[in-house]
């Protein structure tokens, strides 16, 4: 069961450093790590977002930042300061670069840090797990934004094959903003880091998630992007601990017994939503709405969404396809690959160029004339199609309200019963 952590027996520790340079003069053998501007806004947007009043889950004088330390000892102050105040969570997260030693050992980035002699200027992953192991907290989280080599600006990119012995301290949850081998990301432009933005974007649209919900959520966004996916180690049902927000209560819906069966009712049944994949290539679905009854339907509006495999609705992206990149890009290569099966041996440039350039302005054509929308009212024994993009979906779903020609205002799901509907009520997102 989910619970928030207790406001007086929590602690909350947020490091970040965003600044980097040697504190002694350079050598042909030292190297400098890159600013990480972004990890400012990532401290500053995560402490506020865990100390919100009324929705926050610490205390505002128990959420500290340490911000650029001057060295470990700092950060060791706080740490086990908080640890020994900690009853019931204590929370540790850091952003900022991360290294990886000729031994495989992780190290933190510092102000000071020379990547070359990391145990004398950074601080070692082994004392942030001591602390947390020797904590009495019943609950401790570890929250790292960082890789393992922090050499570009865009690109913090490493390892994080972070030993699973390292992270197996009894009631803890470990999230880390990559997989081995992968970089994370700070990109140039955006407030915060990739994962940071995500994990702040997705405890704000859905507040009140578990830690184990915002991962998933954060992965799926992630994902979404194109960029690194973040991983986690739960022990001890750690993932059960809400740290943003408090749930939303849960709309009061009415009972509607089974709707009387009726002539409006059997001809309220032939209206259909379906969806099926397009060959254009996976990700594409065309979405139908099949007015199958003797009257016309109006004042239709219709929510299509993506499901997983399990036929439960997903955060991914599921959008007309129509002005989307992704279906330029398919009108472009089917026809070029069509050609070239169909041109065998007779292959050249020129005729290629030739027929090519007159294949893409018929599909140019045929895009512009395509729909992006469902239209208002659809005639009796009519169809209307849209295409969809989503390409992470399973499968897609098309939700319906419409108006038949008595008036009367039905909502319709895939193959459910219709239902009826409030006068004018719109699609509930």
């Amino acid at each position: 069961m989910s619970r928030r952590p207790d406001l007086d027996r929590s602690r909350a520790v947020l490091i970040g450093v965003s600044q980097y340079g040697a504190d002694e003069e350079p050598t042909a053998s030292s190297e400098t790590l890159s600013s990480l501007n972004s990890v400012s806004a990532n401290l500053t947007d995560v402490q506020h977002l865990l100390t919100e009043p009324d929705l926050g889950t610490f205390a505002v004088e128990h959420c500290q930042l340490v911000e650029n330390p001057k060295g470990p000892r700092e950060i060791g102050r706080v740490l086990e300061a908080a640890g020994r105040e900690a009853e019931d969570v204590l929370l540790v997260y850091y952003s900022g670069h991360g290294l990886v030693n000729s031994r495989g050992r992780l190290y933190l980035g510092l102000p000071g840090t020379n990547p070359s002699q990391l145990p004398w200027t950074a601080l070692s992953f082994e004392l942030v797990r001591e602390a947390l192991q020797d904590s009495q907290a019943a609950v401790r989280i570890l929250v790292l934004d960082c890789c393992f080599s922090g050499r570009a600006f865009e690109s913090m990119s490493g390892d994080t094959g972070l030993q699973p012995a390292l992270l197996d301290v009894e009631g803890t949850y470990t999230l880390a903003s990559s997989a081995a081998n992968q970089p994370s990301f700070a990109p140039r432009g955006e407030p915060n880091t990739a994962f940071t933005g995500a994990l702040l974007a997705a405890a704000r649209q859905s507040p009140g998630q578990t830690l184990e919900e915002l991962y998933g959520a954060t992965r799926r966004r992630l994902k979404a992007q194109g960029r690194p996916e973040p991983h986690r180690r739960s022990v001890d049902a750690a993932g059960d601990i809400v740290l943003f927000g408090t749930p939303r209560p849960p709309a009061l819906v009415p009972v509607i017994g089974p709707p009387e069966r009726t002539f409006e009712f059997d001809e309220a049944r032939r209206v259909v939503p379906s969806a099926t994949s397009n060959p254009l290539g996976p990700g594409f679905w065309n979405v139908t709405i099949h007015n199958g009854s003797a009257t016309p339907i109006t004042e239709l509006d219709v929510q299509v969404y993506p499901v997983g495999d399990a036929g439960i609705r997903t955060e991914d992206e599921c959008v007309p396809a129509k002005g989307h990149p992704a279906l330029v890009r398919a009108f472009n290569e089917r026809p070029r690959a069509e050609l070239r099966k169909r041109l065998g041996s007779l292959n050249s440039a020129m005729v290629e160029n030739a027929a090519l350039s007159k294949a893409i302005s018929v599909a140019l054509q045929h895009v512009a004339r395509m729909p992006d929308s469902f239209p208002i009212s659809l005639p009796a024994g009519e169809n209307s199609t849209v295409l969809y993009f989503a390409p992470e979906a399973w499968a897609v779903r098309a939700d319906l309200i419409f108006t038949d020609a008595a008036g009367n205002r039905w909502s319709k799901s895939d193959i459910e019963h219709p239902q009826p509907a409030g006068e004018g009520q719109p699609i509930q997102t």
